[in-house]
Formats: C-alpha cells, structure tokens, sequence
C-alpha cells in the first residue's frame, strides 16, 4: 500500500515485479523482497513500457516540437540511459539489452548497453504497434502484421 500515490500498473517480469504509481516506480525480486526505486516526473509523463532487464519511461518535451525524451532504467532504480526523439512514439518493444521505438515511418533500434550505435529504418506509415515473440519484433497495423528483419528495410545510423 502507498498512501498517497495514484496507482499506475503492476508488471511480472523475469526478475520480479515492478510496481508503477502516479510518483515512483518500485522494483521488486520475485520473493516480493525490494531491489529498487525510483522517481517519476507525473507531471510530463506519458506511458512506461516494462522489459526484461530495463523499465523505460516516455515523456513528453516542452515547446512546439512535440517531441518524446525516454528515460531507461535499471531494476534498481537507476537511470542507465536517456534518448531524445524529435516527434511523438507510437510504441516502445524492450528486450534484452534492446529498445525498438516506433513513430510513425520509422523505427528506431537502440542498443541500451551503449556497444553499437543506435540504427533508423523507414517503415510503412500504417504500423503503429511492436510486440515481442520471443525477442523477434512484430509489427502491427490496423490490417497487417509483419515481423521485423533489419534486411527488408534500407536502415540508415
């Protein structure tokens, strides 16, 4: 129980379970025993997407632009990385030491633990959902579905 806070979500993961509310996030092993905390901006944050290994945070940036900042996070409360993106994200995949931001026409693969750069793919407009198997991206549309290979599109870093 958090007196106090606005409840946000409830995610099992493979290392225990992350608790969100309105003000921390909290993470937990899996015999419910605390591995870490950490703060969240509520004022400006738009949705958080729980992975395997990192928690990542998106929120919005201040100004005309319309952009996103996402904040990754380890299990223990720290900030292991921070990106900016110039436009709004449609959705967030993490997976392993792994990132797929999707916005509308691209794709973005962001390698989290820093050894490669990040890499870009133009994809069709009409996707506007990732979901994992198993690791593998699969990305959705209103009517399609197609599972993510870095060769059928021309990625640019």
């Amino acid at each position: 129980e958090f007196v106090g806070e606005l409840p946000l979500g409830l995610y099992t993961t493979d290392y225990g379970t992350v608790v969100l509310t309105g003000s921390k996030f909290r993470s937990y092993d899996r015999e419910f025993s605390p591995t870490g905390e950490g703060e969240i901006d509520s004022r400006s944050l738009l949705s958080a997407y729980v992975g395997d290994k990192y928690t990542a945070f998106t929120y919005g940036t201040f100004g005309l632009s319309g952009g996103t900042e996402v904040s990754v996070c380890l299990p223990d409360g720290q900030e292991k990385q921070k990106i900016g993106f110039e436009e709004t994200l449609s959705d967030i995949m993490l997976s392993g030491d792994k990132m797929w931001v999707l916005s509308p026409g691209k794709l973005t693969v962001c390698d989290i633990s820093g050894n490669t750069e990040n890499k870009t793919f133009e994809i069709p407009t009409s996707f506007n959902r990732i979901l994992s198997d198993d690791g593998q991206p699969i990305l959705f549309s209103d009517s399609e579905a197609r599972y993510f290979r870095e060769d059928d599109y021309g990625g640019n870093k």
